[in-house]
């Protein structure tokens, strides 16, 4: 006897259903679960310094806000064009293959908008970074799905997606403390998270 609802699952687990699901579970299973979590939490590093440095942003290089929209939508733009560009880019590289690309090409794009020195350099460093991280959810939960079993698939990876609620917090909490701890230099934001 116990709940069995998904609150309880993801909150509680002494829960007789977080336990039974635990014990269906091999090392290995558990092990790639944990890497691909944390691996979409730290994507989420290169997803929001954007948002936190925005106002220092606008400061120190005189941006206007029409100027940071179009940084913010060369990203959303990119992310959208990435995502469909998926099935093309699966049919070329292996699962592994399209991560190692994406999380390279999302740490070298991150860094680069560190470096850049005006507004057009900006939104195509930010493009290409929203360009990678597109590809990354969609592999990860293939992977992650493709690890378990039907009759446990569908409660992983709803625990599983909760590491964008975790990556989100954590970048913002990381980007605001680095941003301080520099001083207010915003660019030490994208190098260290790229």
């Amino acid at each position: 006897a116990g709940c069995s609802c998904s609150v309880c699952l993801v909150l509680a687990p002494s829960c007789p259903t977080m336990l039974s699901l635990l014990r269906q579970l091999t090392l290995k299973q558990l092990a790639l679960f944990a890497f691909t979590y944390v691996a979409y939490v730290v994507i989420y590093l290169g997803r929001k310094p954007v948002a936190v440095v925005k106002p220092v942003l606008q400061d120190s290089m005189g941006l206007t806000p029409n100027q940071l929209a179009s940084v913010d939508s060369s990203f959303l733009t990119a992310y959208a064009v990435g995502q469909l560009s998926l099935g093309l880019l699966s049919a070329v590289f292996t699962t592994p293959q399209l991560l190692g690309l994406a999380y390279l090409g999302c740490g070298v794009s991150v860094a680069a908008f560190g470096a850049t020195a005006a507004t057009y350099q900006m939104i195509l460093a930010w493009g290409c970074a929203g360009f990678f991280q597109a590809v990354v959810n969609p592999l990860l939960v293939i992977w992650v799905a493709e690890l378990f079993p039907a009759a446990i698939r569908a409660s992983v990876l709803a625990i599983w997606q909760t590491s964008q609620q975790l990556g989100s917090i954590v970048a913002n909490g990381v980007a605001s403390g680095v941003l301080h701890w520099s001083g207010g230099e915003w660019r030490g934001v994208f190098w260290i998270f790229g």
